[in-house]
This record gives C-alpha cells, structure tokens and sequence, in this order.
C-alpha cells in the first residue's frame, strides 16, 4: 500500500509532455496564471468598448465629377476637376431622393508631372469647396474652405490588369457652419471666415481590371475597386476620419471621352465621451463620372476617370 501512494506521488510531480517537449508542472501553472491574465485584460478592453452606444445611421447621396484634362506632348499634363454632389432626406435611408438637397460643389485644377512610366507627381495649388448640410428637420446650413493637395500615384502593371497606389495630402483651411437664406449662395456677403485648419492624409489602394479579352480594345470597359483610410491631423489630434470604399465600372468611348458608373461606400464614426454615443455615419454614393480630354490613354488605369 505505502509503494503504490509513493508511485502515485511520484507520477504527479513528473514533468509533462507538451508539444513533444517535458516541461515541469510548475512551469504549466506559470502559463496557466498568464493566460488567464491575458484574458481578463481583453475582457476588461472589451467591456471598455462596451460602454459606448453605437448609433448607425444611413444617407443615400449622388456624387458627380467632371474632369477636363489636357496633356502636353511632354510629362507634363493640366487637368479640372468639377465635382457636384446631392443628398436624400437624413431619415436614415428611408428616402432615396439622392437629388432633393444640396451637398457639394469643388472647383479643384491639378497639375501633373509625369516622372517615369511608373510614377505621377500632382498638385492642386487650391481648391475651392462649398458644401450645404439640410433635412426636413433642420435649416440649411453652409461651410466653405479652400485645399491645397499634394499627391503622389505609383502604377504597376500585372498582367493586363493594374494596381494603383495613391497617396494624398489635403491641406484643408475651413469656415464655421453658418444658416443661409438660398440654396446656392456661392460667395455671400456675410459667408463664415475661415477659422480652421487641419490636414487629411489619406492613402487609396486601386486594382483596375479590364473586363474584354483584347488587348486595351477602342471601347475598353473595365472595372476598378479601391479601398482609401483617410486621417484627420488637428491641434485636437490624429484621428480615423473615413473609409472608403468603391466598385466602378467604366468605358473608354474614344481618345477623348470616357465615362464611369459605380458605388462608393463611406463610414465616419465620431465618439461623444459626455453621452457615451459613438455616431456612426454611413453614406451610400451613386457616383457618375466623365473624364473629357485629349490623348486620353488606352490602359484604363493609367489615367483613371478620376485623380
């Protein structure tokens, strides 16, 4: 009796195999205590998290751009892009007249340095913005601000298809929201000053594929998705101001004309630490785009509809 109780100790304190490895069992319990620790951090991150109420909301909107591009016969080419947009009724989706208010209107020119095959360096020295904010429970209300962007595109191409990394610098100098009397009251006499500043970096990753068999045909369609984390820098600081997203498909009609028909997903989320409310915006885009110009280029993706 007392050989097999000393057996049975000695069986208990004798390391264990892990992984084909003896470890000791002391060694199992440190790892034991660790793990559990590790889930009671995450489960107290989780319970953090928890603690805001997440309010969703929708908006159908209508995105417009017209771009006029002009190139040289060198590396260098001019481009202006006209971007008009339109919102429903802020019922949380429920209205779909993306044409029944005012959202945006950019005037915004480029100026293009093409540095290799490769590589495309622009620049839009200023941009002028104009936008409404209304619904049929609030007043128009009316903010400006003027933008110059740096960007930086870099094109490779796999196989037929393209990707396209597109880097992006807004410098952005904005007004305070004022009410306004008419709708399209470009530049009135008492229109807010400008007040702030900040800047949105913001990075796109395109892929551009060609949906015919040939090799860049006359009347080339093709269709590109993106995906573009824009961030917000402020004196208040850095923070996730967007995501987007988009499907578009497109057609070159000709060396001068093309045309583009797509989604464009958006997601802004803002934290209100006073009521716990996490708002998060998600705006539904029928986007519409002309591109206008001459040598427009075969390959759909080295001069997309759009910068």
């Amino acid at each position: 009796m007392v050989k097999r109780f000393r057996f049975a100790i000695k069986s208990t304190l004798r390391p264990l195999p892990v992984n084909g490895l003896l470890r000791p069992v002391s060694d199992t319990f440190s790892d034991m205590r660790l793990r559990f620790l590790l889930c009671l951090i995450l489960l107290s991150q989780f319970a953090t998290a928890q603690d805001y109420t997440n309010l969703v909301r929708h908006r159908p909107v209508l995105w417009t751009q017209l771009d006029l591009v002009y190139r040289t016969t060198g590396r260098w080419s001019f481009h202006l892009d006209n971007i008009y947009r339109r919102q429903a009724d802020d019922t949380n989706g429920s209205d779909l007249n993306v044409l029944r208010y005012p959202l945006l209107q950019v005037l915004r020119p480029w100026v293009t340095y093409q540095s290799s095959k490769a590589v495309r360096w622009s620049l839009s020295p200023i941009s002028l913005w104009w936008g409404w904010n209304q619904s049929s429970r609030s007043p128009l209300t009316f903010q400006k601000s003027l933008r110059v962007t740096p960007q930086f595109v870099f094109t490779r191409s796999v196989g037929r298809s393209e990707f396209v990394l597109r880097f992006r610098t807004e410098l952005r100098w904005l007004s305070a929201s004022d009410t306004l009397q008419h709708v399209f009251d470009f530049l009135p006499d008492n229109a807010p000053p400008l007040i702030r500043f900040d800047t949105r970096p913001r990075l796109m990753l395109r892929w551009v594929q060609p949906l015919s068999r040939q090799v860049a045909p006359a009347d080339a369609w093709f269709v590109q998705t993106s995906i573009e984390p824009v961030a917000n820098v402020s004196a208040a600081g850095t923070r996730l101001d967007q995501l987007q997203v988009s499907i578009v498909f497109g057609q070159r009609v000709s060396e001068r004309l093309r045309f583009s028909l797509g989604y464009q997903g958006l997601m802004s989320a803002r934290k209100n630490d006073a009521t716990h409310v996490r708002a998060i915006q998600l705006t539904h885009a029928l986007t519409l785009g002309m591109g206008i110009g001459n040598q427009l280029r075969k390959q759909p993706g080295t001069n997309p509809v759009s910068q």
